[in-house]
Formats: C-alpha cells, sequence, structure tokens
C-alpha cells in the first residue's frame, strides 16, 4: 500500500524495522466486495440506544461493511427503522408504522449481517 509506505519511509530505528516487517504480512483487503447480481442495497434508519454494540457510528460502520446505510429518517425508502424499544411511541417509531416499514431491534440489524457479538 503506497500510503502505507510512505508514511513509514525512514523509521530506520528498530521499533519501525519491526512495524515495516509487520506490515509486510498484512493482506490489504478491498472493502467494495462483488457482492453479486441480487444483492440489494437497504436503507436504515436508527433511533434510540445502540446495545449491544457500542455507539450509532458502530452500527453505521457495520451497515456500510455490508453495503448498506444508515439515513436520518424514516421515509417511504427506509426498509428498516432500527430501535431496541420497538414498542417506543417516538416520531421514528409513529412514522415507521405510517408507513409499514419494519421496526428491528439493533441485534436483530447484526443477525441479518450475519455478524455475532
Amino acid at each position: 500500500n503506497e500510503i502505507v509506505d510512505n508514511l513509514f519511509l525512514g523509521l530506520e530505528n528498530e521499533h519501525g524495522k519491526r512495524l515495516n516487517k509487520l506490515l509486510e504480512s498484512v493482506q490489504y483487503i478491498d472493502s467494495k466486495v462483488d457482492r453479486g447480481e441480487d444483492f440489494q442495497q437497504l436503507s436504515f434508519c436508527h433511533t434510540g440506544g445502540a446495545e449491544p454494540l457500542k455507539d450509532r457510528t458502530e452500527l453505521k460502520e457495520l451497515l456500510e461493511l455490508n453495503g448498506h446505510k444508515l439515513v436520518s429518517g424514516v421515509t417511504s425508502k427506509t426498509n428498516y427503522l432500527v430501535n431496541n424499544d420497538t414498542q417506543s411511541t417516538t416520531v421514528k417509531n409513529k412514522k415507521a408504522k405510517e408507513l409499514n416499514v419494519p421496526i428491528i431491534s439493533v441485534q436483530d440489524a447484526i443477525n441479518m449481517m450475519k455478524i455475532k457479538f
């Protein structure tokens, strides 16, 4: 990776040499994986807590790693509202019910990504 090479160029001390040796064994993976022609990008909206994840950012990263997106509001184009309190009376929950958008927990979203925590 050219960026990594340039970053550590000139590190000639013992730590730099060990780090360079370690970087030689790292396999770089392209995160834009071909998911096949049947892949459908889903749109998720989130409200409330993010447990068992650390925070909303972690949920966003999980979704994006799997080719999906986290949006800020519920619309007719939203596939799922993620809320650990699926019976909540928040504006987002009410809107999701009006639009027949399924309301799922964070764990349900994780399970959809086929990742166990």
